[in-house]
């Protein structure tokens, strides 16, 4: 690891605004999937392990959609948005 390159890959780099919009980009999404997904079992259209596969791709890829919307946003100069937010 090059010097000055400590926090490269981790969740330190990114800045907080984006970072607290991906936790709630990922806690919604992914309560959306499990309550869609539960659904899908109770009616027996997918096996419980497919539907936690599925959970978690939902989890992370709201997560992540929601955090490159904030970051285009703080690019923007849109940032006072998310913070008016409370992100």
């Amino acid at each position: 690891m090059k010097a000055g390159a400590k926090n490269v890959g981790r969740l330190a780099a990114v800045p907080s605004t984006t970072a607290a919009a991906m936790k709630l980009g990922a806690i919604v999404g992914g309560a959306i999937s499990i309550f869609q997904n539960a659904h899908r079992i109770s009616r027996r259209q997918i096996e419980p392990g497919r539907a936690a596969v599925n959970v978690v791709k939902n989890t992370v890829g709201s997560g992540l959609a929601t955090a490159a919307g904030a970051a285009v946003m703080t690019g923007l100069g849109m940032g006072s948005l998310l913070v008016s937010w409370g992100l």
